[in-house]
Parts: structure tokens; sequence; C-alpha cells
């Protein structure tokens, strides 16, 4: 529990007092929450974080309590205008509807326009609602262009075709980012500068490794300072635990950071491959690291089959081995950090021989052919929409809405 340093108790705690200091925090809690309440003077609004730190948030245990009270407690909660306080699906619901006539008479009114404004901004959270009258169906290709792919792009088409029109072929920007992308980043930053100072033959420490990593540290975006210190705690146990196992491995670091066009027909694959490296018995492994979660077999062996392909048109006579290095750990979960880094399950190799690159390769150009025949089919899937920087513009979204 995060408590003002005026409610702690500098003290040592037996298991039993412990329950009673964290029961006294719950009831100060209930009591603060209680006052807070009863200050709003026209409406009272309670939210919450849909995530913290990484794990889903259910909201406060003091709502279900008062759902648990009995629901007239809710249905007695009124507006000083006397509408009912809705739940937020069922506002966007409401709001929908009502911008939805608007549009439909081409008359929008002021309250269309209020409603709008308070799904679409004062509550970001809630289906995506859009001035826009959906777009007729795209045709920007005549079939014959060359397309420049990517692994990311490739992966967007794969989980809504919609999206890929949206990012990849209007060029509609996506600057949203989360602590966790922005830890990521300062992570795959620190490995970058670790293993160009390895490719020059220096091995930093530790300490000299951690330092760094703070030097690429940002504290924008955070909903507190415990969330940052989580975040910045985590991504400091994956290299410290990294970089132990990377002290015991004999490899030569050949490259990093290469960047690559590859040809596949008529197309351009473009991408970044994190580090090159040779091992003692001569296998050169092309390394993706990886600091969220583990992917799908299928996204691996499209990513890495990419890298093997596009690798092999630099270097033909080089036998390569794509690989992930997935640096979080599934015990990595409130605070308890695997202690050793496991090779056998953070280490992901492709799988396949060349015939199965091939297959990867023909999956590409087939995907290839379905953008050049415009294909581009919306998703009305709610858990792949409501992360979507586009659903306010999407028909899809509003229709999911």
């Amino acid at each position: 529990l995060n408590q003002p340093e005026s409610l702690r108790h500098h003290g040592t705690y037996t298991e039993t007092s412990d329950a009673e200091r964290k029961r006294a925090f719950l009831e100060e809690e209930r009591r603060l929450g209680y006052v807070a309440s009863t200050r709003a003077c026209n409406h009272l609004y309670l939210s919450h974080a849909a995530t913290y730190a990484g794990s889903r948030h259910a909201g406060s245990t003091f709502m279900n309590e008062i759902r648990a009270a009995g629901d007239h407690l809710l249905a007695d909660a009124v507006a000083p205008d006397g509408n009912a306080i809705w739940s937020a699906s069922e506002l966007g619901r409401v709001q929908h509807e009502r911008i939805a006539g608007a549009l439909d008479s081409e008359e929008i009114s002021a309250d269309a326009l209020s409603d709008l404004f308070l799904a679409q901004w004062t509550l970001s959270e809630l289906p995506g609602a859009s001035l826009w009258r959906p777009l007729p169906s795209p045709t920007p290709f005549l079939g014959s262009e060359s397309l420049r792919l990517s692994f990311s792009a490739l992966d967007t088409y794969e989980a809504c075709q919609r999206r890929y029109y949206y990012a990849h072929v209007l060029g509609l920007s996506d600057n949203r980012s989360s602590p966790y992308m922005a830890g990521g980043t300062a992570v795959h930053n620190t490995l970058q500068w670790m293993n160009e100072q390895r490719r020059d033959g220096a091995f930093p420490d530790v300490t000299q490794l951690i330092d760094h990593f703070l030097t690429q540290w940002k504290s924008d975006g955070y909903e507190s300072t415990s969330q940052e210190r989580q975040v910045r705690e985590q991504s400091e146990n994956l290299l410290r635990r990294f970089h132990t196992y990377e002290r015991e491995q004999e490899r030569e670091i050949l490259d990093v950071e290469v960047r690559f066009e590859a040809s596949l027909g008529q197309h351009t694959l473009a991408g970044r491959i994190d580090c090159v490296s040779r091992r003692p018995d001569g296998t050169v492994e092309i390394i993706d690291y990886k600091s969220g979660k583990e992917v799908s077999a299928k996204k691996r062996e499209l990513q890495l089959g990419i890298y093997q392909m596009a690798y092999n048109q630099l270097h033909p006579d080089l036998v390569v081995s794509p690989v992930y290095y997935f640096l979080g750990h599934k015990d990595d979960r409130l605070g308890r950090y695997a202690h050793e880094f496991d090779s056998a399950k953070q280490i992901q190799f492709l799988k396949g021989d060349a015939d199965a690159v091939d297959a990867t390769m023909g999956s590409i150009l087939e995907t290839a052919g379905k953008i050049l025949s415009n294909e581009f089919k919306t998703v009305t899937n709610p858990y792949t929409c409501q992360g979507c920087a586009y659903r306010h513009v999407c028909e899809g979204a509003n229709e999911d809405g």
C-alpha cells in the first residue's frame, strides 16, 4: 500500500501486527475516500487505470463494497439534472446513438458535439466516436506496384487489414507511447551500447551497464513515481540477469544494428537486426532482443524468416541461425524476479529448414497480393479495436462501438 509518510509506523512488526497495520491503513483509506466523495458539488466521477505496472486493475475495492451492499445504492445515485449516472460502456452506447442520429440527418447539434468531445477526449477509453462518415472501400493500388514491406507492417496487416491501410497506405501517424514501450527502448539502447563495446574489444561490467541504462531512461509518461520505479527496477533486473549470462558466453560480436533492404520478387523487405555474433563453434546468430512478452510461433517464423533471407542476401556464403532472446522470464512478476537467465526457455531459434523459409516468403508474397488487390477489411473485435490509434475514424470500430 502506498501511504503518506505521516500515516506510516516506523517500527518492527510481527506478522499479526503487520496485518493489523494493513487493516488500519485500509480503514484510513476508506475514511479519506468518504471525505473526498462527500466534497463533490455537482458531479462525482470515479475512475481507475485499466492496468497498473503491467497488471490489470479491477478498480477500488470500495466500489465493490457499494455494489455488494445493494444495487439500490447505485440506482439512487443521480446527477443534479436528474439523469442517472451510467457506466462508461452505457454512456458510450448512448453517445454513439445521438451522434449517429445527428450525422444521418446532417444536423450536428450542440448536444451531439458535446457528447462527441466527452466520448472522444474526456473519456478516451470509450469505443471510438467520430465526426467523419465511413470511408468508401479504398482502392489505392492498380495491382502492379512495388511495395516496401517490413515485419511490423506485415504483422499489422495480419492483425487488421484496415489498420494497415491507415498506417502504411495513408501514412497516418501513431505517436502513442506507453511507459513499458519507453522502458523497452531504454533496455534496447543499453544492449546496443554493450554490444558495440564488445565488438570493439571491451566488455563493460554490470555497474557500467546500469549507469548507461540510467542515461537512456526517461521519466515522462508514468502515472506515478511508484509506477516509474517499478518499471525501472524491472528493466534493471532484466539487464543484470542477462549481463551475468552473457559474461560467461564466448561470442564474437560481428555487427550491431544492421539495417537491410532485401528483394522479394518486385517488393522490398526492410528492417533492422539488433546484433550478429559468432559462437566458438562457428555458429553465426542473427539476434533480436525482446524485452516484452513472448510472441506466437507464427510471428517468430515470420520475423526470423525475414532476417535469415535478408542476411543471406547480404552474405550468401554464410550459414546463419536467426534467434530471439527474450529478456523477460515468466517468473518476473510481483517483484519476484528469476535470478538466472534460462537459455532453454528464454532463447528461441527459427525452426525449420530452407524450405520453411521459402514457405514464409511465399506467404509474404501472398499478403502483398492481397494488398495490391486493395483488400482492406475491417475488424470489429473490441479487444483489437480498443487499443487501436485509428479507432475514432474507422467504421469497423464504430460499428463495434
